[in-house]
């Protein structure tokens, strides 16, 4: 495929893939779908929706560069591309059609938050059983019998009427 091919290739064949990709996870094919099915795999998951979008955007940067990019001639350069993308945004490969670059911008920007939150650790759940709180009330009622007897000592002291 000559160059001038290559940046002819429009995001619209991409579109389709992405839509056919998305539709598979039963999403409506769209953004609002696309931020659905992510999130809840986030939810679900945090690794395995890290891999499934690493996966999947390869797939996409394999079929938007393939027989334009002389460095990606199989899924493995692909993906090898994308997993640095996800992480340290570095390696010797370099999106040449536009729905290459669509991809990489995508995957910059989210990949490195899937990342960390893939490798973090989830927030442990709020106790569910009531907490005693008697003795708080206690400690309270008795700075509130100290503070009275403060009042009323500074206002004996000034010779105001109780």
């Amino acid at each position: 495929m000559s160059e001038d091919e290559a940046k002819r290739r429009g995001t619209s064949g991409l579109a389709l893939q992405a839509a056919l990709l998305l539709a598979v996870t039963g999403e409506e094919p769209s953004i609002d779908g696309l931020k659905a099915w992510l999130k809840r795999e986030v939810d679900a998951d945090p690794l395995n929706a890290m891999f499934r979008f690493a996966a999947g955007a390869a797939w996409l940067f394999y079929q938007a560069e393939r027989g334009c990019n002389p460095r990606v001639e199989t899924y493995a350069d692909a993906l090898a591309y994308i997993s640095t993308s996800v992480s340290v945004g570095y390696h010797e490969i370099h999106p040449r059609t536009k729905a290459g670059q669509v991809i990489a911008s995508v995957v910059h920007m989210m990949g490195p938050s899937l990342a960390a939150g893939a490798l973090g650790r989830k927030p442990e759940p709020a106790p569910t059983e009531p907490v005693d709180s008697s003795a708080i009330v206690l400690r309270l009622d008795a700075v509130l019998s100290e503070l009275r007897a403060l009042r009323e000592a500074a206002d004996r002291s000034r010779g105001a009427p109780r």
